[in-house]
């Protein structure tokens, strides 16, 4: 009798070392929460356009124009975790934005005056252990947050003698169409993706010498460029002649920083219409070798020059210039060459090709057949 009570006793304090082992044991790692939002908006030129991404996004809205966010959400590593809830919740910059919560999505108008309003969108998921109720007394919480900038152009008649709102614009010259708007550029949006590749801050101009570098810049925006930039990408990835989109440098430049890097006195520069680039897979912010010489040179950007000219022809994008440079510089035997393009959208075809034996001479230049 002795016997079977202290086998009874030993099965059951076996069976409570096990349970506080099994409510001791460290729980398993929390889920992930990835968000994303796709976005649909009413663009100022009056056409329907989409936008996705998981960082922050930009897009420019016609004034009052439709707009729709459908937030996104993916967990990775649940494992035993089990979702309980997720809350999704979208803030407007107040009083611009009255969102309407249609799930999956939310609808708004955007807002009638010009500006740069953000939209935030928070994820809170809420996940449990089942199986004890030591775990199931643990919730673990996972709050994501994204960010959405929903620029509306802002009239150019609000310029003043150069002055756009307290930003330096610059008096423009002679014969140059001041742009219809602008768009507003906080600093904090500088970075955000208004397609797959670009950013919004790669559209603005530095600022006039003698003048502070103020946010929010001011810069005159169109998606026809926009387009014709990712075009152009898809073309040299489908080649194999670029793994990594273009290095967009030089876009919108006001006529003060024009002046100040030589740019031509009625560049399309002025009017947002142009950008100047590189393809610099390597990263080291020079143009890659391309034709396969081993050098660095006119030739590499006469290659995607002729690859640009094919994408104007197809009609695909608005045709406007394109320009390919040869630079050299005196002064530095270890990059003794150099290259870049640039392309527009003028609405004609225009081709040019000239090369600069010093590159800090910018009324110094030799054309080059193309």
């Amino acid at each position: 009798m002795a016997v079977r009570l202290w086998l009874v006793c030993g099965m059951a304090l076996a069976g409570v070392a096990l349970a506080a082992m099994r409510y001791a044991a460290p729980a398993p790692p929390p889920p992930e929460v990835s968000t994303s939002l796709h976005v649909r908006w009413e663009a100022p030129e009056g056409e329907t356009r989409s936008l996705s991404g998981s960082g922050t996004l930009a897009l420019v809205a016609r004034p009052g124009g439709a707009l729709a966010v459908m937030p996104r959400a993916e967990i990775t590593g649940a494992g035993s975790w089990v979702l309980d809830s997720m809350v999704q919740r979208m803030e407007g910059s107040p009083p611009a934005f009255s969102l309407e919560g249609k799930k999956p999505g939310w609808r708004a108008e955007a807002p009638a005056q010009g500006g740069s309003y953000e939209v935030r969108c928070a994820t809170t998921a809420v996940f449990t252990l089942p199986g004890t109720w030591a775990r199931r007394g643990r919730p673990h919480s996972v709050t994501t947050l994204q960010r959405l900038f929903v620029c509306v152009p802002i009239s150019s008649r609000e310029l003043r003698r150069g002055f756009l709102r307290g930003y330096w614009i610059g008096e423009y010259p002679a014969g140059v169409p001041v742009p219809s708007s602008f768009v507003a550029v906080p600093r904090e949006a500088a970075k955000a993706h208004v397609s797959r590749h670009l950013r919004l801050g790669e559209f603005t101009s530095p600022p006039s010498e003698g003048h502070p570098d103020a946010w929010p810049r001011y810069a005159p925006f169109h998606y026809a460029l926009v387009d014709k930039i990712e075009a152009l990408n898809d073309s040299l990835r489908r080649r194999s002649i670029a793994a990594r989109a273009v290095h967009c440098y030089s876009g919108f430049r006001s006529p003060g920083y024009n002046r100040s890097v030589g740019g031509a006195p009625a560049s399309q520069h002025l009017t947002g219409l142009a950008m100047d680039f590189i393809i610099d897979d390597d990263g080291d912010g020079r143009m890659d070798e391309l034709t396969g010489d081993g050098v660095v040179n006119i030739d590499d950007a006469r290659l995607v020059g002729e690859i640009a000219r094919e994408l104007d022809a197809s009609g695909r994008v608005v045709p406007g210039g394109i320009g390919i440079y040869g630079l050299r510089d005196p002064n530095d035997p270890r990059h003794p060459t150099d290259a870049n393009l640039h392309i527009d959208i003028r609405g004609r075809s225009v081709r040019w090709a000239r090369y600069y034996p010093d590159r800090a001479r910018h009324d110094r230049w030799q054309d080059w057949p193309w």
